[in-house]
């Protein structure tokens, strides 16, 4: 089955993907603010959400439940969930990126590329070798994750809104 999540302020609503479901199907409620950014993890059960409440949301989606709550600094703009890794990325107001272990909840990594520039966009690579961060001076950032070195900042020609990979 596959399934569509649209966020909301300050829920989450899922859809089926196919003709014979109208509406939502299932809704997920617990931020307080603003859902920013909505990510499906790669076991298609789990869903991760970032908000303007500065929360980080696990979610269960079969049962509607938030499993995990993060609080982060400032409000969370992004998040991005590792293709094969328990690993999850986030990119805040303040201008941070954080890459956060699935599993404990803990932060791994915090990095606050460029002074005073929000991170409006996080994604990993389809490979999960990279890791790429936009901020709102047009700035991007590319990681290499194997070799745990950051590569050299490429300026991007104009504003970045959003990031996606695939195939």
């Amino acid at each position: 089955r596959k399934w569509l999540a649209v966020a909301g302020n300050p829920h989450v609503r899922l859809y089926r993907n196919d003709a014979q479901t109208p509406g939502h199907s299932i809704q997920l409620e617990g931020h307080t603010g603003a859902v920013t950014s909505v990510v499906f993890g790669p076991d298609r059960t789990s869903l991760y959400t970032g908000g303007e409440d500065k929360t980080i949301k696990f979610w269960d989606f079969r049962s509607g439940q938030c499993t995990h709550t993060i609080s982060c600094a400032s409000a969370v703009n992004c998040v991005s969930h590792h293709p094969t890794l328990p690993l999850l990325a986030s990119g805040s107001l303040g201008g941070s990126v954080c890459v956060w272990d699935v599993a404990t909840r803990r932060k791994l990594r915090e990095v606050v590329p460029e002074e005073d520039e929000a991170i409006r966009t996080c994604c990993f690579s389809p490979d999960g070798s990279v890791l790429v961060a936009g901020s709102n001076s047009g700035q991007c950032f590319v990681w290499k994750l194997q070799q745990s070195r950051d590569v050299p900042p490429v300026v991007a020609p104009a504003l970045v809104v959003s990031t996606a990979t695939g195939a």
